[in-house]
């Protein structure tokens, strides 16, 4: 049943590249990093890269893309400098995603650092709530995925993930990955 087989796929060469790749392995869904996973600031898309990508995925049969937002992004984190540029990230990835009729974004929720897990919890409502307010062109999912827990990273329980998506004023903008 390859209609349901996925795969996280490179996109050197450009993002319309990884849905080739995908299409030549037989995938049904892809999930890429529209930038370097590693880094605060990508590199931006043009008008037409942001073409070739819709229409390469449009052409290519596959079911859906998803992106993976980048790793540094903690909405968990106290205010300053940290949160300050993941919520910056997250709302970039957002209007990306808009742009490239991505319709979910898979990501990791934080980490709470030296605060309790319920002040981190807390940081990551307000801070998804901003985010849908200021990125409405995004009018997709945010997949929040679990975590193995370790440090203070949320997200080992499936119930810290409850409380983010009960705690939102837009719960219905949210799902599990």
């Amino acid at each position: 049943m390859t209609d349901y087989l996925g795969a996280h796929m490179s996109i050197a060469g450009g993002l319309h590249k990884a849905i080739e790749r995908a299409v030549a392995a037989s995938c049904g869904t892809l999930q890429i990093f529209t930038r370097s996973s590693n880094q605060w600031k990508g590199k931006s898309i043009s008008d037409a890269d942001a073409e070739l990508f819709r229409s390469t995925f449009a052409a290519s049969g596959l079911h859906e893309v998803i992106s993976h937002d980048i790793y540094l992004i903690n909405l968990a984190a106290p205010p300053g400098e940290t949160r300050d540029k993941s919520l910056a990230a997250f709302a970039d990835e957002m209007a990306t995603c808009a742009r490239l009729g991505i319709h979910k974004i898979v990501m990791h929720p934080g980490s709470h650092t030296s605060d309790p897990p319920e002040v981190g919890l807390q940081r990551v409502i307000e801070g998804f709530d901003q985010l849908f307010n200021e990125v409405p062109q995004y009018q997709g999912l945010v997949l929040l995925e679990t975590t193995a827990g370790q440090g203070s990273n949320l997200g080992r329980h499936f119930e810290e993930l409850r409380t983010i998506i009960d705690g939102s004023r837009y719960p219905e903008r949210f799902a599990i990955c």
